[in-house]
């Protein structure tokens, strides 16, 4: 992972400006195959803590399949979906016929209503595999200094961008996907932090989406990747999918941040309005 420590906020938002140019540079390379996506951004209070970018499904340890967590839901969720809500989860369960990871949110309407629950949940403090991330730097530095529980001198802020639009190979068996614009019916306060999540599953070639298993995001990371030329030259990608960077900066600039921050309407309030 790229670590740049950084002093003052003049230079993080230097930074942001970089990735927007880079977006812009990458959307308008003509060699480029696949769609090029946007950058999600994730505060953290704790530049040092050694779980970095984890689900809570991960912190606690419980390792599923993706079948097996979806029959978790339908089991513990009576405290939080009425029944009528729980048999359409079910049904939409179901109906999912996918074999690849990365068909999954955007198969058809049914996926959008698992991934709606699935996020409603993670927002209510159920175990996980969803990570949160938002589209907006801004609401990402908030929720890095807004947290009065750092035990470290830094704050950090994490850049991941899924797809530079650059071929790559599948080297990994496990693939990070950025979801989160496929949410049906987004709750006031997913569209106040403008809220997206990663989803990342370890599938081998063969083996059924629902038999996959959730993995880390870290695993898979800064993956190299190629550009095919039509003369049949092949020019080499150092990084072209899963581009994860980390920029941190002093928790001493909390007080001064926060009130910049509620200046642009970014606050406690403003983003949990529910």
């Amino acid at each position: 992972m790229f670590t740049e420590h950084l002093n003052t906020w003049d230079e993080f938002e230097k930074k942001i400006l970089d990735l927007e140019e880079e977006t812009k540079r990458l959307k308008n390379d003509p060699r480029a195959i696949w769609a090029t996506t946007e950058v999600l951004y994730r505060g953290e209070g704790n530049a040092d803590w050694p779980l970095p970018l984890s689900s809570t499904l991960e912190r606690k340890h419980m390792h599923m399949t993706v079948g097996q967590y979806f029959d978790y839901i339908i089991e513990k969720n009576s405290a939080f979906l009425s029944a009528p809500e729980l048999e359409t989860l079910k049904q939409e369960i179901e109906k999912l016929n996918v074999d690849r990871i990365y068909l999954f949110p955007t198969q058809d309407a049914n996926t959008k209503k698992i991934l709606s629950v699935m996020a409603e949940l993670r927002h209510k403090g159920f175990e996980s595999p969803l990570v949160d991330w938002t589209s907006d730097p801004l609401v990402a530095a908030f929720f890095a200094f807004e947290g009065e529980y750092s035990e470290s001198d830094k704050v950090a802020v994490y850049a991941f961008r899924e797809r530079t639009g650059y071929t790559t190979d599948c080297t990994t068996g496990s693939t990070a996907i950025g979801i989160g614009h496929f949410i049906a019916d987004p709750s006031i306060n997913h569209i106040r932090q403008k809220s997206r999540y990663t989803l990342c599953i370890r599938q081998g070639y063969g083996v059924c989406f629902k038999d996959a298993h959730f993995a880390s995001i870290l695993e898979d990371i800064n993956t190299p990747g190629f550009i095919l030329l039509d003369n049949g030259e092949t020019i080499e990608i150092p990084i072209a999918r899963n581009v994860l960077r980390k920029y941190t900066l002093p928790v001493s600039e909390r007080k001064s941040i926060l009130g910049m921050l509620q200046n642009k309407g970014i606050d406690r309030k403003s983003l949990f309005p529910e």
